[in-house]
């Protein structure tokens, strides 16, 4: 199947196999436009070089309502309004994982608002595609995927990591935000004394601090 919006057209060698060259030429977008769409992932219109070709410029769905994080932070959520979000959030990672795609960069800046209310996964820059959804990846120090706030430990860590079970790990550090309005840590490591909390299965102790 063909890769979600913007991942088809940023020409990813790793999520689809095609060069800068290909996306513009819109085979990706004929494909795009032949898979059913998701709801809650920015739909992808098309791609076109500059006139001097110097820059691939990628058209996707305006999203009038802006970034989710502004949203979020003003004032915790009531846990039915988290809940109507966080399921359009897992509906459309599961969307993306079942077609072998993990978005390795999810986060509050990177869901934005339809003119609806709707909640719209976008920046596909760091998405892989794999086969095995039990394989792990291997990063280096310089490039760890994602923001330290919702990276999960092993990433962090520089550790062997699932990039699909990452992605789950990054969208329950979003709930939290929902539902408490402020990160559960600065950093995922054991010198962070909320971490700690929640590594240890003390999530409620986590909370007693807000």
């Amino acid at each position: 199947p063909p890769p979600p919006a913007a991942a088809a057209a940023g020409g990813r060698a790793a999520a689809g196999g095609k060069t800068d060259d290909d996306a513009a030429k819109g085979g990706d977008a004929k494909n795009t436009e032949a898979e059913p769409k998701c709801p809650y992932i920015v739909d992808f219109h098309g791609v076109f070089f500059t006139p001097d070709r110097k820059k691939l410029c990628v058209v996707l769905e305006y999203c009038k309502g802006g970034e989710f994080f502004g949203f979020v932070t003003k004032n915790r959520f009531s846990e039915a309004t988290a809940r109507r979000y966080f399921y359009q959030l897992i509906a459309g990672v599961a969307y993306m994982h079942t077609r072998g795609y993990a978005h390795r960069d999810l986060s509050l800046e990177n869901i934005l608002l339809d003119e609806n209310g709707t909640l719209k996964i976008c920046d596909f820059g760091l998405t892989v595609r794999m086969n095995d959804r039990k394989a792990k990846l291997q990063e280096s120090d310089e490039h760890r995927p994602g923001k330290f706030r919702y990276m999960a430990p092993e990433i962090f860590e520089v550790q062997p990591y699932n990039p699909f079970a990452a992605d789950l790990y990054c969208c329950g550090v979003i709930l939290f935000v929902m539902l408490v309005a402020t990160f559960p840590y600065e950093l995922p490591t054991e010198e962070d004394e909320r971490f700690r909390h929640i590594i240890n299965g003390r999530v409620v102790d986590l909370l007693k601090i807000w």
